[in-house]
């Protein structure tokens, strides 16, 4: 009974680990293919659609290489007002088979976000590895979980018969997006900030902002502090630390309110003295069972408080976390300062 949940969690974290790491892949991947292919052109702001009440889409007109003069509107949309000013010149990437699709040269949020899900899918990747050999029994759960969620999205889509062909699929849905843009007016973003609507609705939102922002920034400097903690530990353990062979001689288990995670109890020896040490990475399956050998990582001048597991490249995994999620905070915070300080 323990091999089988043993197994299910496992397949668990595989499949968690997939689609974090499938996702930023996609994410990457994305980014990529525009940054290498597509056309890089310089456009004009012309306006903005609001698509949802308080979210805007900005619209650009721009010329082909071939001269021919196009407007396009951007598919991501968002409150920000900041950088949608009537006039103003960006660099714009476009495909020119594909003129209704743009993306600001200097936009990146794809590949920041794509590098985020990667960092975060390695976590559960690393906890499933390190949790014991991937057993036929993970492979059957794990397969069978695929072929449910394969099962449901094939049971959402339309059947072959009347789905038609791919491209009259997608040429649908690019007439269904330019006819639903096409209701929606362009209007210049200065008109509508100056509106009475507008005045209030950026009064409250930068009183939002104003709790926000700080919040967001102490907690992104508090996180890369952490980081640099992290990274040092991690470096004076890697550069003079001593690497020498232990055991596990029990499992601790945290309870919390849903799960339970099982930490190794490790002993090893540092000169004449012989030291035990909870491991600070937990799993449920346990990582590992009494009696399994292992290597322990210390500090020479103080193996009782720097001992750890040593996990060899995963070392650093948590100080990358950190520090990536610490990055993400101070940026949204930035983002949330600069827009608190527009004028009303």
């Amino acid at each position: 009974m323990f091999e089988l949940f043993a197994a299910y969690s496992q397949a668990g974290l595989l499949l968690m680990a997939a689609v974090c790491l499938g996702l930023g892949g996609l994410l990457l991947a994305h980014e990529v293919h525009w940054r290498l292919r597509a056309t890089h052109v310089v456009g004009t702001v012309i306006g903005v659609r609001e698509i949802k009440p308080n979210m805007y889409s900005t619209v650009y007109r721009y010329s082909l290489p071939t001269g021919q003069s196009r407007e396009a509107t951007s598919s991501i949309g968002s409150n920000i007002t900041e950088g949608r000013d009537t006039g103003r010149t960006v660099r714009l990437l476009v495909f020119p088979e594909r003129p209704d699709r743009v993306s600001e040269a200097r936009s990146k949020i794809a590949g920041v976000f794509g590098v985020f899900f990667v960092l975060v899918g390695l976590w559960p990747l690393q906890t499933a590895l390190s949790s014991g050999r991937v057993s036929w029994l993970t492979l059957a759960i794990l397969s069978a979980l695929f072929a449910y969620i394969a099962w449901k999205f094939k049971s959402k889509m339309i059947p072959a018969a009347e789905r038609g062909s791919l491209s009259d699929w997608q040429k649908a849905r690019r007439d269904a997006r330019a006819a639903e843009l096409a209701a929606i007016p362009v209007r210049a973003i200065e008109e509508i900030l100056n509106s009475p609507e507008g005045r209030e609705g950026r009064r409250k939102d930068r009183k939002s902002y104003r709790v926000i922002a700080p919040i967001a920034a102490l907690a992104g400097v508090a996180l890369l502090f952490l980081a640099t903690h992290l990274w040092r530990e991690a470096s004076l353990r890697g550069s003079a630390g001593l690497r020498v062979d232990g055991e596990v001689i029990a499992l601790a288990d945290d309870s919390g309110t849903d799960s339970t995670a099982y930490h190794a109890v490790v002993r090893f020896r540092a000169a004449d003295d012989t030291i035990e040490f909870r491991d600070s990475v937990g799993s449920n399956p346990p990582a590992y069972q009494v009696g399994d050998k292992l290597t322990v990582l210390y500090r020479r001048e103080s193996p009782r408080d720097t001992a750890v597991v040593d996990r060899g490249a995963w070392n650093w995994l948590p100080t990358v976390l950190v520090a990536a999620l610490g990055l993400l905070l101070l940026f949204a915070a930035l983002r949330v300062f600069r827009a608190s300080a527009d004028e009303i």
